[in-house]
């Protein structure tokens, strides 16, 4: 019975990425989704000590090959405490707390360059743990920082916004906390019917300010409305806290929930220089490249 039940849920699973999959490229062949829906370039990128912030190494990563086979509050706050996705983490510091982010994989966690690189002081803002959380909100383990990675465009462009992001390596496997599957947007996608979702740990919900040391996650729901190239813009509630956290849609099957990461939040829109609209680094190849695909992160000291 455990054989068929592994299997009914390995079914399960290729069923719904099949689903997302043809939701994301629509009838696109891969050659059209490389030329109109992902950037995709060489990317250069600076590594540091997680544990002393010393500058390790630079890389880059080529462009793929195409081969034939903030912070606002729009409206009334309508986030809720939500411990549901396990996949979302806290960056904490000596100081205090950084940001957001989310399990990638076995040893990787994503989140804004931001939250981990100070454009003015020209250094890392050391991350001294990293918080991963059971559905009851209770903190069930510690995750400490390998390697930090951050794209060079970010530090070298005084943080310009198209390269907010970065990976944290750590050397505890943290597998079991992992729920997003990383995805892309199609600019032909109808986004003003499109549900997203956002979350992370913000600082202040509506007038009250979180203390800090309760861990409480919130999501907001809302929807996306513009894509630019590398960023994506939505109504979803927002504030300083959140950056580095996952922008993502939710599909049910089989009374399961499927999560698929779609952009990194990291602005929002406070004096209306977008619209109103609060905004985040969209999920391309090139950080498809980086995340799933990237054979120069070390997960050992």
């Amino acid at each position: 019975m455990r054989v068929v039940s592994k299997i009914g849920k390995k079914l399960a699973a290729f069923v719904v990425s099949f689903l997302i999959f043809t939701l994301t490229f629509s009838l696109l062949t891969q050659k059209e989704v490389f030329a109109t829906s992902s950037v995709n370039t060489s990317q250069t990128y600076y590594v540091y000590d997680g544990l002393t912030g010393e500058f390790l190494r630079q890389y880059t990563l080529d462009a793929v090959p195409y081969v034939d086979n903030s912070r606002s509050v729009i409206g009334i706050d309508t986030r809720t405490v939500d411990f549901s996705v396990s996949g979302v983490v806290k960056l904490m510091s000596q100081t205090g707390y950084l940001g957001s982010g989310f399990v990638v994989d076995e040893h990787t966690i994503g989140t804004a360059a931001h939250c981990v690189y100070n454009c003015s002081t020209n250094s890392i803002s050391m991350v001294e743990s990293i918080r991963l959380f059971d559905a009851n909100g209770n903190v069930k383990m510690n995750a400490y920082p390998v390697e930090v990675h951050i794209p060079k465009n970010y530090i070298t462009s005084s943080s310009n916004t198209d390269y907010d992001y970065a990976l944290i390596s750590v050397r505890k496997d943290v597998s079991k906390y992992a729920c997003f599957n990383l995805g892309t947007v199609l600019n032909s996608m109808n986004t003003s019917t499109t549900p997203i979702f956002v979350s992370g740990f913000p600082k202040r919900v509506g007038d009250t300010y979180v203390n800090l040391t309760n861990n409480i996650e919130y999501t907001g729901t809302g929807h996306l409305f513009f894509l630019e190239t590398r960023t994506i813009f939505y109504d979803v509630d927002t504030s300083g806290g959140d950056s580095g956290g996952p922008i993502y849609m939710q599909t049910e099957m089989n009374d399961e929930t499927y999560y698929t990461l779609i952009g990194i939040h990291t602005n929002g829109d406070d004096n209306n220089i977008h619209s109103g609209y609060n905004y985040g680094t969209r999920i391309t190849t090139e950080l498809l490249h980086f995340y799933k695909s990237n054979s120069n992160v070390s997960y050992e000291r």
